[in-house]
């Protein structure tokens, strides 16, 4: 995760990046026995656009 955090190209501050690290260990936490996959995955979806949406405006 923290080789996608160095190709991104503006510069991050630490509280940036424990956000960033946060968002994402979340993320796999509640990938974890779902009760269904295909529910949990629209659900992240939405997240994960609202995600590139802030790395692409920042």
């Amino acid at each position: 995760m923290l080789f996608v955090l160095s190709l991104i190209k503006f510069p991050f501050t630490n509280y940036l990046k424990s956000l960033i690290i946060l968002f994402f260990a979340v993320l796999t936490w509640s990938a974890i026995y779902p009760q269904d996959y295909f529910t949990w995955f629209l659900e992240v979806l939405t997240v994960l656009i609202g995600f590139l949406v802030f790395l692409t405006i920042r």
